[in-house]
């Protein structure tokens, strides 16, 4: 089972400033299926959770909508 993620920053006018996207590795895919049968919400979130780090410093003291 292939997985991918990719995440699109967009400025207050509707402009893309940045843009990610990336095919998880086996570990990545295979960890959440050991811990439990449907793992949706971890592989939600972790498009998320990477958005964060990546773009960190446009995201200091801003409003995110998710």
């Amino acid at each position: 089972m292939k997985a991918s993620i990719g995440g699109v920053l967009v400025d207050e006018n509707g402009l893309v400033i940045e843009r990610f996207g990336l095919e998880l590795g086996d570990s990545l895919r295979e960890e959440p299926l050991a811990k439990c049968q449907h793992p949706i919400y971890e592989l939600e979130i972790f498009p998320f959770l990477v958005a964060l780090k990546t773009w960190r410093r446009y995201l200091k003291n801003a409003r995110v909508v998710v």
